[in-house]
């Protein structure tokens, strides 16, 4: 059975929202940082297993376009 949009994009989210927490808690934000933070790297830290979830999201993500990973 093959799952419906909704339920495809709802895999999505389960799987995508733990890694936007991990990288968004990973970064101490200041609000007074320059404006020309956009064009400036920041470094985040997150646990080995959040990475790796987001390695294994990114080779599934790349085997569904049809790139090698």
């Amino acid at each position: 059975m093959k799952a419906t949009a909704e339920q495809q994009l709802g895999i999505l989210i389960r799987n995508v929202h733990p890694l936007l927490i991990a990288i968004t808690d990973g970064y101490g934000y200041d609000p007074g940082d320059s404006d020309l933070d956009d064009e400036q790297s920041i470094n985040v830290r997150m646990t080995l297993a959040d990475y790796r979830r987001a390695y294994r999201l990114l080779q599934e993500v790349r085997k569904s376009e049809g790139a090698t990973v």
